[in-house]
């Protein structure tokens, strides 16, 4: 859960809105529903999801300047929906050209590149095609969530080996590279391609890795772990055993909250904030931190519900706990029993109204 200056409080009226069906069963439908039509479908990555698998793949201390994109429309009330329809404007791929140049500059700075790059060049003044290959297999199956094609392997060291020579740096060769990759489709949009289900002739299914892309990013709006794409490459998650034991894992994981978050944070339109007018001199009380605050009230009372304390979700339609701070509070016109030490409120006082 996330920390702050927030107290948990019983018996105040949780204001919400309307919630969705019950999520979990939307995990079946959306890694297991067979594809009857296109073999390719390109779904674009939200902020939220570019930021979080740059985060997983090399580090929370890796800068994202701005990431911001159209979000699309809405299809059958989500945006994770619509974004199937989503492609990527010139403004949009030039902000994306900018973002890759400096995230690949800080891969490779010194103290990160130890970490990132699995071993040391012959020469840092020139090519070296086995070092620069290790770390682009690696880092190419995370960033395509699946194994880089033998094609693609080449070309790409063939672009750190042109850098390095051109620029006498092996790093250099290296941030080219990967500020190439960056920009790929393959990265910016999950591909989820089908293939013939074989216990069903005429149909089609997920292959392995598109299975493993779309449980991941709905269960914790992120990349697929190295064990999830191990079960990939295995065929395992391809076995409702297989899959099963890779949903009960991402269930137990801390990651889920990002998902329940992000799901219910589309759902319920929050999106909506960004072009909220409220009128200062009649609603004095609401200030964009109390807006921002509203927001994370919902979601870390869903989250605590469903999480925390394991209840059905439909209760959140007559729950009356949830979460305050002292500025909802002021605007609910509701007390807020808080416990206070030296240096500001405590987080997560549990009271009972």
């Amino acid at each position: 859960m996330r920390q702050g200056h927030w107290t948990r409080v019983r018996g105040v009226r949780f204001l919400g809105g309307a919630l969705a069906a019950a999520w979990l069963g939307a995990v079946a439908f959306g890694v297991t529903v067979a594809t009857q039509t296109a073999s390719v479908t390109l779904v674009r990555l939200t902020p939220a999801q570019y930021q979080r698998t740059i985060h997983d793949i090399f580090g929370a201390s890796v800068r994202i300047e701005d990431n911001s994109v159209d979000p699309g429309a809405r299809d059958h009330g989500l945006l994770a929906v619509g974004a199937r329809k989503l492609t990527i404007s010139s403004v949009e791929l030039e902000r994306y050209e900018t973002l890759a140049q400096q995230l690949a500059a800080q891969v490779v700075e010194p103290r990160r590149r130890a970490t990132l790059i699995p071993c040391k060049p012959a020469s840092e003044t020139g090519p070296d095609d086995a070092c620069a290959a290790q770390f682009i297999t690696r880092v190419g199956r995370l960033l395509f969530r699946r194994p880089l094609t033998s094609d693609e392997a080449r070309a790409y060291i063939a672009t750190a080996r042109r850098g390095a020579t051109t620029l006498k740096s092996f790093d250099a060769g290296v941030r080219a590279t990967l500020a190439q990759m960056l920009v790929a489709p393959e990265f910016l949009f999950r591909v989820e391609r089908s293939e013939p289900d074989p216990a069903m002739p005429g149909v089609r299914r997920l292959d392995a890795y598109s299975r493993a892309s779309r449980l991941s990013y709905f269960l914790w709006n992120t990349t697929p772990d190295s064990e999830l794409l191990d079960a990939a490459q295995s065929g395992a998650i391809m076995s409702d055993d297989g899959l099963r034991r890779q949903i009960d894992r991402m269930l137990l994981s801390p990651r889920l909250e990002d998902g329940v978050r992000a799901f219910f944070s589309d759902m319920l339109e929050f999106d909506r904030f960004a072009t909220l007018s409220i009128d200062s001199g009649l609603f004095q009380k609401f200030t964009k931190q109390v807006e921002d605050e509203a927001a994370e009230q919902t979601l870390r009372t869903i989250a605590d519900h469903l999480l925390t304390r394991g209840r059905d979700y439909r209760d959140l339609f007559v729950t009356r706990d949830t979460f305050l701070t002292p500025s909802l509070a002021a605007l609910y016109g509701v007390p807020l029993p808080r416990s206070q030490e030296l240096g500001g409120a405590v987080p997560w006082v549990p009271s009972i109204g």
